[in-house]
C-alpha cells in the first residue's frame, strides 16, 4: 500500500477511534440526535470541497468565550484539515494586548508596543468594530516590536507557515524578521476597502517571527494575522469574544463586511449562551437572529447554526448563615435552543441542536461530573470542547456524498 494511503488509512482509524470513544464512554450523549437539520446547503458545500481539491477553501466561526478561546474551533480545524487538507492555520490575533484569552498555538510572547482596544462587547453602534471583534491600536509613537511564537500541533509535514498576511489600518514600516533573523520578503502590498494587506513570504516554514513597526500616521490598527501554508486545503478561522451576543455584532456594519477579508465558503454560528442567561424575550431575540442574518447574506456562504448548550443557574437554599449555593436547570437554554432551530428551518439554515446532542435538560450536570464542564456549569472543560468538536463533525460527515 502506498504510503500516502497508508496516512489517509491511519486517519480514518483514528477518526473511527474518537466516535466510538465518545459513545462508549458518556452513555447520556444523544448519539440518536447527532444529525444536521436543514442539511441541502451544507451538502453542497461539502461537496465542493471534496471535487476541489487544488484550492483552499475558507470556514469562519463566529461566537461567544466558547469560540474566543479556540479549543472548540481548534479541534474542529484539526478534523477538517485532516480531511480536507491543510491550507494553514488562517486568522490569529494578539488578545493579550487586548488583555483577554485567546487560541494557545498561536502566541505573542514579547511585546514592547503600547495599544488600545476596545471589544466589541464594550462598543456603541458608532464605534463601528470590524474583524476580529476587538479594535488595537497603536499607541507607541517610537520604534517598536512584538514577537509571533507559533505551534504547529497539526499532522502537516511542512510545520509552521510559508506566508503571512498582515491586514492593518492606517500607516507603518513594517519588518518581519524570521528565526534566524532573516527578514521575510514582501511579496504583495495593496489596499482593499481601505485596509492594507502586506504578504511576507518565507523560502521555508517558519514558526517564530519578529515584527519590527515604524508608525508613519496618526493611525494604525491591526486587523489580524493570516498564516499560510500555500497549500490547498481548509482554512479554518475563529472569531469569539467573551460574553458576546447577537445584539453585539449587529450595530457594528464594519464587522460583517471586513469578514470578506476571510473569503469565507462556510460561516458557522455559535451564540446564543449569555442570551439563555439574559432576560431577553422571543420577539426580540427573532429580530436579532433576523438582522444578523441578513448581514451575513451579502458573504454568499452556507451557514451552519449551533444552538446553546445546557447549562443551570446558581441558587442559595437554606436560612441564614446556613445558605449553601447550588445549581438548577435553565430553562431559558431549551427554549433559546428552539427559537434557532425554527428559525433555522424558516431560513432553511443548517442547524446542529448541541443542547439535544449533548443530553438535553440537566445534562450539564452529568458534563460537570464527567469533568467535561467546568465548575460554573456554563462553560466547558478542554476535554469537553474537543468532544463537542468531535460530534459536530460527525454529524457533519454523516452528510458526506
Amino acid at each position: 500500500m502506498p504510503f500516502y494511503k497508508k496516512l489517509k488509512f491511519l486517519i480514518l482509524i483514528l477518526l473511527h477511534a474518537t466516535y466510538s470513544f465518545s459513545q462508549a464512554e458518556f452513555p447520556f450523549i444523544k448519539q440518536e440526535k447527532n444529525i444536521i437539520l436543514n442539511p441541502a446547503n451544507l451538502i453542497d458545500f461539502l461537496k465542493k470541497i471534496q471535487v476541489d481539491n487544488l484550492n483552499a477553501h475558507s470556514v469562519v466561526h463566529i461566537g461567544d468565550s466558547h469560540i474566543q478561546a479556540d479549543f472548540f474551533t481548534g479541534k474542529l480545524r484539526k478534523l477538517f484539515q485532516n480531511e480536507y487538507g491543510n491550507a494553514g492555520r488562517g486568522l490569529v490575533f494578539p488578545y493579550a494586548f487586548a488583555k483577554t484569552n485567546g487560541h494557545s498555538d498561536a502566541k505573542f510572547p514579547a511585546n514592547n508596543c503600547i495599544w488600545s482596544n476596545l471589544k466589541i462587547v464594550k462598543a456603541k453602534d458608532f464605534d463601528n468594530i470590524g474583524i476580529p471583534a476587538i479594535q488595537l491600536n497603536l499607541l507607541s509613537k517610537t520604534n517598536c516590536g512584538f514577537q509571533l511564537k507559533f505551534k504547529d500541533d497539526s499532522s502537516a509535514i511542512n510545520k509552521g507557515f510559508s506566508e503571512l498576511e498582515l491586514i492593518y489600518k492606517g500607516e507603518a514600516k513594517i519588518r518581519i524578521l524570521d528565526t534566524y533573523g532573516i527578514f521575510l520578503s514582501i511579496v504583495n502590498d495593496t489596499i482593499i476597502n481601505g485596509l492594507n494587506h502586506l504578504t511576507f513570504v518565507s523560502d521555508f516554514p517558519v514558526e517564530v517571527v519578529d515584527f519590527q513597526l515604524d508608525k508613519t500616521s496618526a493611525e494604525f490598527e491591526l486587523k489580524g494575522i493570516l498564516l499560510k501554508k500555500r497549500n490547498p486545503g481548509i482554512f479554518y478561522h475563529s472569531i469569539g469574544i467573551n460574553g458576546a451576543e447577537f445584539s453585539d455584532y449587529i450595530p457594528q456594519e464594519n464587522f460583517f463586511q471586513e469578514l470578506s477579508i476571510l473569503k469565507p465558503e462556510l460561516i458557522v454560528v455559535s451564540l446564543g449562551t449569555n442570551e439563555s442567561v439574559s432576560n431577553i424575550d422571543s420577539i426580540t431575540f427573532y429580530n436579532y437572529l433576523t438582522n444578523f442574518y441578513n448581514y451575513l447574506l451579502p458573504l454568499k456562504a452556507t451557514l451552519l447554526f449551533t444552538t446553546p448548550a445546557d447549562n443551570d443557574r446558581r441558587k442559595r437554599v437554606g436560612k441564614k448563615r446556613k445558605k449553601r449555593t447550588i445549581f438548577v436547570s435553565n430553562p431559558k437554554a431549551e427554549w433559546m435552543g428552539q427559537q434557532i432551530v425554527h428559525f433555522c428551518k424558516e431560513k432553511n439554515i443548517a442547524c446542529w441542536n448541541m443542547y439535544e446532542v449533548m443530553g438535553g435538560e440537566n445534562s450539564m450536570k452529568l458534563w460537570v461530573n464527567n469533568e467535561l464542564a467546568a465548575r460554573d456549569h456554563l462553560h466547558f472543560s478542554k476535554k469537553g470542547y474537543v468532544l463537542q468538536a468531535e460530534l459536530l463533525f460527525q454529524a457533519i460527515k454523516k452528510l458526506q456524498p
